[in-house]
């Protein structure tokens, strides 16, 4: 008896593996919960020369799953008359600087990588959305100089459709509700009602019923999770069959079977429209003035920076306000980084942190 019961600490910890998760490098995390808010991803650990980010979603809430969007993995690269000349791409093995429509490229997709006549651009969360952006760039470098501005246009109002955005929440919400239920239900059975009743009765005399009552859990889960899965990714069969096995296979897995619904389900929307309708006021605009900031002064790209900024005036927030140097910490203060805000003592020089992005100086001086 206490040999069987001493193994449900071990089946915690592999349950508790399950509920490790990667981010790719780029990508803003929102950890959301069963009413549709959510909140950043505030601690995670990067892995390598992938620099994909792990962190431990929560084990003991399998509702709170993590949300991934990727926005756009690059920046535009422009002429000196503003003309989009290509896309601007953070320093990699392949490339460093930038793809210019000069010359004609070949965009496509493998599996989660966007690729750039078969070497890779950028790692994103799904196929699908890699797929996208390679469909989107080869139509944008297929257009004319003049006309590129408009495919950029047409590809950012939809990914700041709030109303898209809001209805897809709505029907994660409705199509998770009865899955949640039994997501947790199956995390209490296996937890605490299977090894209560192991103690009480011995396992002897109740592994028919407990394993009868699992598979039905797992049976429940499973065909709750495909009806959810084929209303929220009606094109991505390959992927649901591999939930499916996945699912089918572990009943940790089927725990956790929301985070496989979750994930990308606003993949195809920019960072800045899922914080606004994800995270309290406060927590929004210290994202969006990130956001704003990083496209200003560390990719320098003036079509990510524009449409960030429409964006915060169509919902009444002043931008400029966003980008105010910050209050002096102390007397010492003289300089600061535009980028991260980050201050100095000294008169001038760089930020290396945000890659040696120019310091300006602070405005005013605290006073004793």
């Amino acid at each position: 008896m206490n040999e069987v019961l001493s193994l449900f600490p071990v089946l915690l910890l592999v349950y508790v593996l399950q509920c490790i998760a990667a981010a790719p490098p780029g990508s803003a995390v929102f950890l959301l919960d069963s009413r549709m808010r959510g909140r950043l991803l505030q601690h995670s650990w990067q892995v390598g020369q992938s620099q994909h980010h792990l962190f431990l979603l929560n084990p003991f809430f399998p509702s709170r799953s993590a949300l991934y969007v990727c926005g756009f993995p690059f920046s535009f690269l422009t002429g000196p008359t503003g003309e989009i000349r290509g896309i601007a791409l953070p320093a990699t093995r392949s490339f460093q600087g930038g793809l210019t429509f000069d010359t004609p490229r070949h965009f496509t997709a493998r599996s989660k990588q966007l690729l750039s006549d078969d070497l890779p651009v950028a790692t994103l969360h799904s196929e699908a959305w890699a797929a996208h952006l390679a469909a989107f760039l080869m139509k944008l470098q297929s257009a004319p100089s003049a006309k590129r501005y408009t495919v950029i246009d047409r590809e950012l109002r939809r990914m700041f459709a709030l109303d898209t955005l809001k209805q897809r929440l709505e029907l994660l919400a409705h199509c998770t509700l009865y899955l949640d239920s039994l997501c947790l239900s199956l995390l209490l059975f296996v937890f605490l009602l299977a090894p209560a009743a192991i103690y009480r009765f011995g396992l002897s005399r109740i592994w028919p019923t407990l394993l009868v009552t699992l598979l039905l859990f797992c049976s429940m889960t499973l065909v709750a999770f495909h009806r959810a899965r084929r209303r929220l990714y009606p094109k991505s069969q390959n992927a649901d069959l591999q939930s499916l096995f996945t699912i089918g296979l572990s009943p940790f897995a089927a725990i956790r079977a929301i985070d496989h619904l979750v994930g990308d389900v606003l993949e195809d929307f920019h960072p800045v429209a899922v914080a606004f309708v994800l995270l309290p006021e406060q927590e929004f605009l210290k994202f969006a003035d990130k956001e704003l900031r990083r496209a200003k002064f560390i990719a320098h790209d003036p079509v990510s920076e524009k449409s960030i900024a429409c964006f915060l005036s169509a919902q009444k927030f002043d931008p400029q306000l966003l980008l105010q140097p910050p209050t002096p910490e102390d007397d010492r203060s003289r300089t600061y980084c535009p980028a991260c805000l980050t201050q100095y003592v000294i008169e001038e020089g760089t930020c290396r942190d945000c890659g040696g992005v120019p310091l300006e100086p602070l405005r005013c001086k605290v006073h004793n």
